[in-house]
């Protein structure tokens, strides 16, 4: 964990692209297809700091919040269809 100040915009861009935008990227791929089949779904794995922050993790917690605010959006968004999403954000140590 570092301090902000410390990170680079190149890490925060790398971080903010793998955390968040992977889940965005996976989610578009497959939603049409799990809509088409009737069933899917999508179960995003986060941490508790997207709900809280984390200490030293400034951005990173960023992108987890920016996980289970995309997860939530689209269980709402495809609520009226057979797939599902779902969000959960585990502490350090639940696993």
């Amino acid at each position: 964990f570092v301090l902000l100040a410390e990170q680079s915009p190149e890490v925060w861009r790398e971080l903010i692209d793998v955390q968040m935008m992977g889940f965005i990227n996976l989610a578009r791929a497959v939603v049409p297809h799990m809509i088409a089949q009737g069933a899917g779904r999508i179960v995003q794995v986060g941490s508790d700091g997207g709900k809280v922050g984390q200490s030293g993790a400034a951005v990173a917690s960023a992108a987890h919040g920016g996980m289970i605010a995309f997860a939530t959006a689209l269980a709402r968004a495809v609520g009226r269809h057979p797939p599902s999403a779902d969000t959960s954000a585990r502490r350090r140590g639940d696993l």
